[in-house]
């Protein structure tokens, strides 16, 4: 039994009434992705309570990570990756995502399948 089927995409990311959403890298129909956002939330430019970086490929996981692991302090820092099974995969794994993250001081605790293309992984700093 899928336990998360009727939850939404911005129910799953963590998006809330009101939140801002800053979106990173993404390709052309992701705002679709999204969905329907809850009332009051808003995609910004950067520095968004939710902040969701798409990589692309294995190098930008390293540059993309370190360049926004500051801002796993102050948001939700998700980095979404193509899966496997998606029709383009571009060598990004779980895992990468996860070590990359540990080595750059982040913790992971939660992944989540965003839809049936990308999957993400929240961090937050480490104490």
């Amino acid at each position: 039994m899928n336990r998360y089927g009727s939850r939404t995409t911005a129910q799953k990311l963590g998006i809330k009434e009101g939140s801002t959403i800053a979106v990173v890298d993404p390709p052309r129909n992701f705002r679709s992705v999204l969905g329907e956002l809850p009332r009051g939330a808003e995609l910004v430019e950067d520095g968004g309570a939710v902040t969701i970086c798409l990589v692309q490929s294995v190098s930008a996981v390293r540059e993309e990570m370190s360049r926004l692991r500051h801002e796993a302090a102050n948001t939700k820092l998700w980095i979404a990756w193509r899966k496997k099974s998606a029709a383009v995969h571009d060598g990004v794994t779980e895992d990468l995502v996860r070590t990359t993250g540990i080595a750059l001081g982040l913790v992971d605790y939660k992944v989540c399948a965003i839809d049936g293309t990308w999957s993400g992984m929240l961090f937050s700093r480490s104490k």
